[in-house]
């Protein structure tokens, strides 16, 4: 007996919005937003075939088969002498900001007053 993946109603946000008829499962109907990285410069890089390799976190909007939308937090950290470190956490909206408040409280504490004045 044969089924068909039945196609879901994508995110707003989803790039692909099309229901992800050609998924071969559920576990493949997940909602991506737009991947947004950023090269963590005081981290470890790597050199490979096609050049320099940076440490690196990004941040898109996911949301997998029926499940609630979240921040999706991806970190690729190189680490020559234990192997790199590829993890990803989730975060609900709330924690999302919570989270870029403290990151940008931090980032006016350590640049001081006269980079960043309000």
């Amino acid at each position: 007996m044969s089924a068909d993946v039945i196609t879901i109603e994508c995110a707003p946000w989803c790039e692909d919005g099309d229901g992800h008829a050609e998924a071969s499962g559920r576990g493949d109907q997940s909602c991506w937003g737009p991947a947004d990285y950023t090269n963590l410069t005081l981290e470890e890089i790597a050199q490979d075939s096609f050049g320099s390799v940076a440490s690196q976190l990004g941040v898109m909007a996911y949301r997998g088969f029926n499940q609630l939308p979240a921040a999706y937090l991806h970190l690729h950290l190189i680490h020559h002498e234990l192997g790199d470190l590829d993890r990803a956490v989730y975060l609900t909206a709330a924690e999302a900001r919570t989270l870029a408040t403290v990151l940008l409280a931090v980032a006016d504490t350590i640049e001081g007053p006269d980079v960043c004045p309000n």
